[in-house]
């Protein structure tokens, strides 16, 4: 079975994927000249876009690509740790 775990972050998003023990890290570069020359982790730049519809988009047609294999996916919930955001978890429940 291949499992997920997302962090839909709109700044940072990530995707840690575990297919049989082996792990795949995938996420954005913060700085332009970051790199990543692990076979396990993979950086992405993060998109250019004109508003904010277009970003996330752009974002989920990513995290989408790297999805469509995956049997379970284990979705952060938002803004973990904050106060806010308690609407989309009962909106989601």
């Amino acid at each position: 079975m291949i499992v997920a775990g997302v962090d839909f972050s709109i700044t940072s998003p990530a995707i840690t994927i575990n297919n049989a023990g082996e792990l795949l890290f995938i996420g954005f570069k913060q700085k332009k000249k970051q790199v990543s020359n692990s076979p396990v982790l993979v950086l992405h730049e993060y998109p250019e876009y004109t508003n904010e519809t277009e970003r996330y988009n752009k974002l989920t047609d990513l995290l989408m690509f790297y999805l469509k294999d995956v049997d379970l996916v284990i979705l952060e919930g938002y803004s973990y740790g904050a106060a806010a955001g308690q609407v989309f978890n009962i909106a989601v429940s």
